[in-house]
């Protein structure tokens, strides 16, 4: 890697535009997210669904501010869904003799006190806004009280089982190791054959 750095600089302008563009690092990582993207994607609609049906039920104005709650409950629901889902991808990595389910429990009790940390603390902030900030910010506020509950509950407790049901398992990552490795000396050995030629 240090001999491909120190070429004189004609002979970087000898090479054709694409091998000085194409990089020569190892593959990606797997992401835990491709799998599971379209259940998170439904889950979405639901934590959604849940909000609109929140104003229904209470009769709340809905307009840009309820607009905007909803926005950001999605927002804070992805967050919160990514840091559960990225703690089981590491910890799947780390322990792939375990169960699925074995492992989702031990990521979940790793992940809670920082999640009720951060739900609290938005809660108590939205607490004080709902009271203290009047008749303009109420439908937000309410929203979004309603929005952390729906969030934290989603994202600990379907998104992470969801993935017993869509059939993740540790052992995945290794096999997508393999396709990248084996996709990767595929495009290594095409590149020696075209400097051959």
């Amino acid at each position: 890697m240090l001999e491909a750095q120190a070429e004189p600089q004609d002979v970087l302008r000898s090479r054709e535009p694409s091998d000085v563009l194409e990089p020569e690092a190892p593959p990606a990582e797997p992401v835990i997210g491709v799998s599971v993207a379209p259940g998170v994607a439904r889950l979405r609609v639901g934590v959604v669904l849940l909000t609109v049906g929140f104003f229904c039920v209470t009769q709340l104005e809905f307009n840009q501010t309820s607009i905007a709650a909803i926005l950001t409950i999605v927002g804070y629901s992805l967050n919160e869904t990514v840091v559960v889902l990225d703690r089981i991808r590491e910890v799947m990595r780390k322990y792939k003799r375990l169960s699925t389910a074995e492992i989702i429990d031990m990521s979940i009790n790793a992940v809670l006190p920082r999640t009720i940390m951060t739900a609290t603390t938005v809660f108590l902030a939205l607490l004080a806004l709902f009271f203290l900030g009047g008749h303009v910010i109420r439908s937000f506020s309410a929203a979004m009280i309603w929005g952390i509950f729906v969030a934290t509950y989603s994202s600990i407790f379907i998104c992470s089982p969801m993935l017993i049901y869509m059939g993740v398992r540790a052992d995945a990552f290794d096999r997508m190791r393999e396709k990248e490795v084996a996709g990767a000396d595929v495009k290594v050995k095409g590149a020696k054959a075209k400097e051959k030629a």
